[in-house]
């Protein structure tokens, strides 16, 4: 693709700016990357002749085609998804908080946040130094995270969709802890 656009005699540079301002504009629907994409057009339109000007025009068709298929793909994911019955606790992710115990986990293809009230001193001791995979089986349900509530304030659940996790996970109580496989952590990553 990188021969193409140097065939046509346009900077990658000129590239690069309008798809990251598609990108954002697809993923949140901000009107600031609108007005950014908007200037972009106006300033290549000026810049470049009608077949490299249409050219740019077909890169940015394509990359927002993948980015819409991105968008529909993660939305079927997400409506395809039931409280799962075993997870796997990625270690570098847990998070205690007194006795508040957060972290992501696996279950399938699909990633979770989790969270869950510890029931003990020992628990929240054996969570903070926990070093190593842990395979669980759960009782619990699905939340939707929630969107940004104040103007400009931070959009959890906006966040949250770009790290590929759809739905948080409440564990009301762990069933059975068992160290995960090797072979099982190894297909997580």
């Amino acid at each position: 693709m990188l021969q193409w656009i140097r065939s046509l005699n346009i900077h990658p540079f000129h590239l690069t700016l309008p798809v990251l301002a598609l990108y954002y504009w697809i993923y949140t629907g901000h009107w600031l990357a609108s007005i950014f994409l908007l200037a972009f057009f106006i300033l290549f339109r000026r810049r470049y002749d009608g077949k490299r000007f249409l050219c740019l025009l077909g890169f940015l068709s394509l990359f927002a085609l993948c980015f819409a298929f991105r968008i529909e793909q993660g939305k079927q994911e997400s409506s395809d998804y039931r409280v799962p019955r075993v997870i796997q606790l990625l270690p570098d992710t847990i998070k205690v908080n007194g006795d508040a115990l957060s972290f992501r986990a696996k279950s399938g293809s699909c990633t979770f946040q989790v969270f869950y009230q510890l029931q003990s001193e020992e628990e929240q001791a054996y969570f903070k130094h926990l070093d190593h995979g842990l395979e669980l089986r759960i009782k619990g349900e699905l939340e939707t995270p929630t969107k940004q509530r104040n103007f400009m304030g931070f959009d959890y659940q906006a966040y949250l969709k770009t790290q590929g996790i759809y739905h948080l996970l409440k564990i009301s109580h762990i069933l059975e802890k068992r160290p995960a496989e090797l072979r099982d952590f190894i297909g997580l990553l």
